[in-house]
């Protein structure tokens, strides 16, 4: 489902092992597209209009919060128990969980990222 609501998964044959997982869950994530930079986000929408396009880029759909897990929700867990178990069901091709970032690597990345922003606008 998308933020919206929308349920896009016969459009993107890369969600389709997710629906058909042995494990029932609900994940939280994203989809991207490509390396999955921020300027490839907009190659996701036209890749949604078209469906089998050859040319159009391939998407992958990344976790990083497990919600509900063959029929419990885990959502009152605190997020290191939700982390570790989503670490722990093995996901499909075209899904993965989302990189970890240590505390001293996520201060750095923060920087960067506020680096960044500063000289785009």
């Amino acid at each position: 489902m998308t933020s919206g609501g929308m349920d896009i998964t016969e459009r993107v044959a890369e969600l389709r092992p997710l629906r058909s997982h042995p494990v029932p869950m609900v994940l939280d994530g994203e989809l991207v597209a490509e390396a999955g930079r921020a300027q490839d986000f907009y190659a996701i929408t036209p890749r949604l209009k078209k469906r089998r396009d050859p040319s159009s880029p391939g998407l992958a759909f990344v976790a990083f919060d497990l919600l509900w897990l063959d029929g419990k929700s885990v959502v009152d867990w605190p997020c290191e128990a939700r982390r570790e178990l989503l670490e722990a069901v093995e996901l499909p091709v075209g899904a993965c969980v989302a990189k970890r970032w240590p505390g001293s690597e996520a201060a750095r990345l923060i920087e960067a990222s506020a680096s960044w922003a500063s000289k785009a606008s």
